[in-house]
């Protein structure tokens, strides 16, 4: 199972960012692969607002529509989990744990459920997962 973040799902979306053509064929690999995925509504909420923000409506929407479509879809192994209240505390001593790092608290729940779910592999361009000692895929970080 592979935690998808959300500079993976905001690369994926915009045709501009540097990381754009990684991010659709890591997505396009992934599918292929019938690999699961995990993300966490923290995640989505993260994604709709960066891409509403800088992209527009449309495009937002749209991703939230897809985000459902594939949750929903019978062959789809897309699981979003509700971040806990277990998990948010979880969150608050990585938080202290990493207190030099500019962690924010979305990256912290995700590092948690990672944890949780005891997770080997993340989706992300996001350096602060090399705080875990899981795979970064594709390998590539801002």
């Amino acid at each position: 199972m592979i935690f998808v973040d959300t500079g993976a799902f905001c690369a994926f979306a915009n045709q501009k960012d540097e990381y754009h053509q990684i991010a659709v064929r890591q997505f396009s690999l992934i599918l292929k692969q019938r690999l699961p995925l995990i993300t966490s509504n923290f995640v989505v909420d993260e994604t709709y607002t960066w891409l509403r923000y800088r992209l527009g409506y449309d495009q937002a929407i749209q991703f939230l529509q897809t985000i459902r479509q594939a949750e929903q879809h019978r062959e789809s192994s897309l699981e979003i989990i509700t971040i806990t209240r277990e998990i948010e505390d979880k969150a608050m001593t990585l938080l202290k744990k990493y207190d030099d790092q500019d962690l924010s608290f979305t990256d912290a729940t995700s590092l948690a459920v990672i944890q949780k779910r005891k997770l080997k592999q993340a989706f992300s361009f996001d350096s602060h997962f090399y705080l875990l000692p899981i795979e970064l895929i594709p390998g590539v970080v801002s």
